[in-house]
């Protein structure tokens, strides 16, 4: 709680009056744009769980949380891998921790593809060379595109 001086009196006097209620209707606010904040960023979760399978979803989920600038760019993800991979590739959010590095993971995309390797380096090369170079500096080195052979 705290006191304003909002007035003074005919007489000089100092007139307080309590601001508690609009200390109280700003925290309102602020905790409104806060659930509006939590519901875009369930959203975008969401739209990114429609896309890509889990391979642990709590600590993937709990990661992107955590790291929300890589929604936009995982939602951006999915078109271009199905530019240039073909649509329907099945991506696979798998996240790594690196253990000599305590503290330190990393979320990869594995796009699981039945093409050989002599086949699908080139894809990703492409993918690499026309979207993925750029859009990776909007990632800190949190995210990763790679191959899984199935």
């Amino acid at each position: 709680m705290r006191f304003e001086v909002t007035d003074v009196a005919p007489l000089g006097e100092t007139v307080y009056i309590l601001t508690y209620m609009s200390t109280l209707q700003r925290n309102e606010t602020i905790k409104g744009s806060l659930l509006n904040l939590d519901s875009d960023l369930q959203s975008e979760i969401d739209l990114v769980r429609q896309y890509y399978e889990f391979k642990d979803p709590d600590s993937g989920i709990t990661y992107l949380r955590d790291h929300r600038n890589l929604l936009p760019v995982l939602l951006a993800g999915r078109k271009k891998v199905d530019e240039v991979f073909g649509n329907g590739t099945r991506l696979i959010l798998d996240l790594v921790h690196f253990y000599d590095c305590p503290g330190s993971s990393q979320l990869f995309v594995r796009i699981a593809t039945p093409l050989s390797t002599e086949a699908s380096y080139p894809l990703l090369t492409r993918f690499d060379e026309e979207w993925w170079l750029n859009a990776s500096d909007q990632t800190n080195n949190e995210l990763n595109f790679t191959l899984e052979f199935i």
